[in-house]
């Protein structure tokens, strides 16, 4: 909505919508929806999650950091990350605990604060369940994010007043020259398997692989 028009797919099924990173411009005409935008030149990037339904978990991270590095060689700097959660779930789920790890490990201490969680489908909830589950996220779940300076909204009252607060709460934080952990190790190390959150992803697959191999007994890779 604050594109345009519903230019970002939104899922509602239990299949992935997004399978490759997409950069949108926020058009000039709908800039003025958002209060801090102001002169600036903003643009979207919307990637796939990981324990994506489409695309392998390696490649999600290395299309992410290949899309961070070719934004900062185009002199783009980075204003934050918006990570978005399901809030209607029953549960927080083992993939989506490694989600938050993995985002925890990319940004890094220093990223975190440039982080604004958003639990989405809310409007599939009744008030009182909304707020006693955004405090389970915020107490348990987001907790080490938001101890870090991560912030955090229940969406999906408004469409176009929730896109207006998550770019606001990016665009408050803005500093130049932010750099994620991720980056700062894929410059130095040129592989994206070496890096933190890299390491990580590795050992939750070389996890999944075992506990497979235990109940089917046999190699599947």
């Amino acid at each position: 909505m604050i594109l345009g028009q519903e230019r970002m797919k939104v899922g509602h099924e239990q299949e992935s919508c997004t399978s490759v990173v997409s950069a949108i411009p926020v058009l000039p005409s709908k800039a003025s929806v958002c209060n801090r935008i102001g002169n600036r030149k903003v643009l979207l990037v919307d990637t796939p999650g990981f324990d994506n339904t489409e695309v392998d978990d390696m490649k999600v991270l290395g299309e992410i950091t290949n899309c961070l590095e070719d934004l900062y060689r185009h002199h783009h700097t980075m204003g934050g990350i918006i990570y978005l959660q399901d809030i209607s779930l029953d549960r927080v789920s083992a993939s989506t605990m490694m989600c938050i790890d993995l985002v925890n490990k990319a940004c890094g201490i220093l990223g975190l604060r440039h982080v604004v969680l958003g639990a989405t489908k809310c409007n599939r909830l009744s008030a009182a369940e909304v707020e006693n589950r955004m405090i389970q996220l915020k107490g348990v779940h987001w907790k080490g994010m938001m101890d870090m300076g991560a912030q955090a909204f229940p969406l999906a009252y408004d469409p176009l007043s929730d896109a207006q607060s998550l770019l606001d709460a990016v665009l408050e934080r803005f500093e130049p020259g932010v750099l994620l952990d991720i980056q700062r190790e894929f410059r130095r190390t040129k592989d994206i398997r070496n890096t933190s959150v890299g390491k990580r992803l590795i050992q939750y697959i070389s996890r999944w692989k075992r506990a497979f191999q235990r109940i089917f007994q046999f190699d599947f890779f």
